[in-house]
């Protein structure tokens, strides 16, 4: 039996919209055990009940997306990765794009359910190039000297 690896965040956040005209705290709880149902479905790799537990909206997105029906497309969309590389900085996007909706809209569907990880400091990439440049820059300066 497939194992599928799951974040609760996503889960929780599917069955937001579970519950559309109740108090806030019926709408908690309901949110909560539709995210539990799902999150139980997906540990016991049943993706048909786990189909069931996404709200409509959510359910049919994945559907059109993948292009295959709720239960096919799952296992794939819990196990899939996708790295994404930039020089432009998160709080920079708004500018980057020239619009902050957009921006805004990008962002929450690159971050949903990803770890994001920072790096400071000089490029790897440019490494070797900045060696070469700097044993360039010695010779041209031993032969001025």
């Amino acid at each position: 039996m497939r194992r599928w690896r799951w974040t609760g965040v996503a889960a929780f956040a599917c069955a937001l919209g579970l519950a559309g005209c109740t108090t806030l705290g019926e709408r908690e709880t309901a949110a909560s055990k539709a995210a539990l149902r799902f999150e139980e479905s997906v540990r016991r790799a049943d993706a048909r009940h786990a189909c069931a537990a996404l709200a409509p909206q959510t359910r049919q997105e994945l559907e059109q997306s993948a292009k295959s029906r709720c239960a096919q497309a799952l296992p794939g969309y819990l196990k899939s990765s996708t790295i994404l590389s930039t020089n432009v900085g998160i709080a920079d996007w708004a500018s980057a794009f020239g619009d902050a909706t957009v921006a805004a809209v990008m962002l929450d569907r690159l971050l949903h359910r990803a770890a994001v990880v920072g790096i400071d400091g000089p490029s790897y990439r440019l490494r070797h190039h900045q060696n070469h440049a700097d044993s360039l820059r010695q010779g041209v300066n031993a032969r001025v000297s």
